[in-house]
């Protein structure tokens, strides 16, 4: 019962982190809209805008914050698989999770640590952009990084919890949409 519920909230963890992957994909075509939009600006029409520019680098910046826990939860990161490619199934899973905890958990835990208070200091000046005529807001950039480190240690408690073990198990027994938490 109690083990159930555990890995049902390792598995929505993981769900989360892969639905806020997909929803942040759609940046990249926002950003790419963005950068067409102030090349046409600036070639024909003699318009600069810093405020165009600086949404492009946030849009990319919360991109890759938000990509890399959801990247992990597909295990779409790249690996060197000399010792990878011979495991098993259940070896891969061991040394996924004996990874996370010796290697991934502490560092999380040090980002969050280093960061907070970068964070909470923007915050409360409500820090803008140091460029005149620049985005408000700078302060949500500059909480970026807590943002991975949280975002990561939620992924890494998934992985501890084994809901990517069971994922890659319902998708080798054709349960990729139960998997993906879609409906069959």
């Amino acid at each position: 019962m109690i083990g159930e519920a555990v890995l049902r909230a390792g598995a929505l963890i993981a769900a989360a982190n892969r639905r806020l992957g997909n929803w942040v994909a759609w940046l990249a075509l926002a950003m790419m809209l963005l950068q067409v939009a102030l090349v046409v600006l600036r070639s024909v029409f003699s318009i600069g805008s810093i405020w165009l520019t600086e949404l492009i680098v946030f849009a990319n910046a919360i991109m890759i914050a938000a990509a890399i826990a959801s990247t992990w939860a597909v295990d779409g990161h790249t690996r060197i698989d000399v010792l990878r490619e011979r495991q098993s199934p259940l070896a891969r899973s061991r040394t996924d999770r004996w990874c996370t905890a010796l290697l991934l958990l502490p560092a999380a835990a040090w980002l969050i640590w280093v960061s907070l208070p970068y964070a909470i200091s923007a915050w409360q000046t409500l820090e803008g952009s140091r460029n005149v005529g620049g985005l408000p807001g700078f302060f949500i950039i500059k909480s970026l990084p807590l943002v991975i480190g949280v975002l990561l240690l939620l992924q890494a408690f998934a992985v501890l919890l084994g809901a990517r073990t069971l994922a890659r198990e319902d998708d080798e027994k054709g349960g990729v949409q139960k998997a993906r938490g879609e409906a069959p």
